[in-house]
This record gives structure tokens, C-alpha cells and sequence, in this order.
């Protein structure tokens, strides 16, 4: 408590005036009734001259000499506060300990930090004397390949060159496999349609030949067909 009043003690210049009649039982200090430099009533001769309207002037423990507010003002304010004034305390935000875990669980909520990647390979601390211990490196988990220098340029290593074949071999197989599958799963689709309904293709082509298929006798007649029909028929009548 002797912390706590010293650290609130330190800090009263940046209070408001108020907060003096709050938290100390003392009126604000202020030049009480400057204002009034043209009373209506009285004056120098009549001893009201700067009087003030607010009763703080006249409040706490330590009453002024003379009278420093109207009469009219104190009366009103021993009416409506019966002669005690109790301010009212701000509201303050209570100081609420939590365990550990409940701060793990809150950082774990609303995280500043992004998330650490773990190390993936740890190597083992040496146990000799005079030698540090070696420190635990994450592995990455994609690689460059660092070409060498030449005389003429860079160029790549046998071994990155055979691992850039691996990888190309590896993915061509990826895309056969899955050429191959999708070929395999149309074919199965395919026959098990005609399983489960063997007559469907030949339903099928009879029912285009009956709705949209003509017989030869119902078809009408060609060119060549009412050329030749013309040419009987006149002949007909040339023999009559």
C-alpha cells in the first residue's frame, strides 16, 4: 500500500482538478468568482464584491475567513447535499492475476509472433571439455542447386544435373500414371454402363431407324423417276 499510494502520489499533476475533491476531500483550487467584476448587488462598500456562485470555495476542511459565496448559492447546496458531499469513484479496472496456463492459451488466441518452425534435424551436444555444444539447425525444406564457376560461365554439377534428371523422370511417370488412370476409369465407366444394360445400344439404333428412318415405297419420287414417268406417258399417248 505504501507502493501503490506513492506511485498515485507521483502522478497528481496530471489528475484533473476534480479528481482532488475525489480522491483527497479538497476543492479544486481555482480563482473562485473572477468573473463577477460588475456585481448587481453590492460592492466594495457593500462586502459582496467577487462573490461566487459555486460552493466549492466554501467546502472541505479548511472554511475561509470570509464569505466567499452568495447566500442564495450555499443555501442550495446545503439543501441538496445535507452538509456531506460524497463524490463519486471512477470506475477502475481490477488487476486480475492468471496462471500460466491461461497465458498460454490466450497467446496461443491472438498471437504476436508468427509460428516458429521446428527444428526438423537436432544434432547432438559434444560432451568434451573446452568444446561448445552444437546448436540445433532446422532443416530446409526446399533445396537450391548452386551451380560452380568456370573459366567459361557457370555450370551445374554432375550431381544436381543427375538429381534434374531424376526429377523430370519422376514427373513424366506422375503424368503417364495419371493419363493411364483417367483412360482406365472412362473404360470402366464404359463397360459398366453396358452391364447394367446390355440392350441399350441396339434399343437404341432401332429407336433413331423407327423415329426418323423412311421406307423406299414411302419415299416421294426422284427426277429421274418423273423424267422416265413423262416419257411413258407420252409415249402412250403417241401410239394411241
Amino acid at each position: 500500500m505504501k507502493r501503490r499510494r506513492s506511485q498515485f502520489l507521483n502522478s497528481t499533476r496530471w489528475l484533473p482538478d476534480s479528481s482532488f475533491t475525489t480522491y483527497f476531500g479538497k476543492p479544486a483550487f481555482h480563482a473562485y468568482g473572477k468573473g463577477n467584476t460588475n456585481p448587481t448587488v453590492g460592492g466594495v462598500n457593500y462586502g459582496h464584491n467577487m462573490l461566487s456562485h459555486n460552493i466549492n470555495a466554501e467546502c472541505g476542511d479548511n472554511p475561509p475567513l470570509y464569505q466567499q459565496v452568495y447566500d442564495s448559492a450555499l443555501k442550495a447546496g446545503l439543501e441538496h447535499t445535507s452538509g456531506l458531499r460524497v463524490p463519486a469513484i471512477p470506475l477502475t479496472k481490477a488487476v486480475h492475476a492468471i496462471s500460466d496456463e491461461q497465458l498460454q492459451e490466450l497467446m496461443k488466441r491472438k498471437p504476436i509472433m508468427p509460428k516458429e518452425n521446428r527444428p526438423q534435424t537436432a544434432k547432438k551436444a559434444s560432451t568434451g571439455k573446452g568444446v561448445k555444444p552444437e546448436k540445433t539447425v532446422s532443416k530446409p525444406k526446399i533445396k537450391i542447386a548452386k551451380p560452380e564457376m568456370t573459366l567459361t560461365g557457370f555450370e551445374h554439377t554432375k550431381e544436381n544435373l543427375k538429381m534434374k534428371d531424376k526429377l523430370a523422370r519422376s514427373e513424366r511417370n506422375t503424368e503417364l500414371d495419371k493419363a493411364s488412370e483417367s483412360k482406365r476409369s472412362r473404360s470402366q465407366s464404359v463397360r459398366s454402363r453396358d452391364l447394367r444394360n446390355p440392350e441399350s445400344a441396339s434399343e437404341t439404333s432401332s429407336h433413331r431407324a423407327g423415329s426418323f428412318g423412311i421406307n423406299k415405297a414411302d419415299a416421294p419420287p426422284m427426277n429421274e423417276e418423273i423424267e422416265n414417268a413423262d416419257s411413258e406417258e407420252m409415249s402412250a399417248q403417241a401410239m394411241e
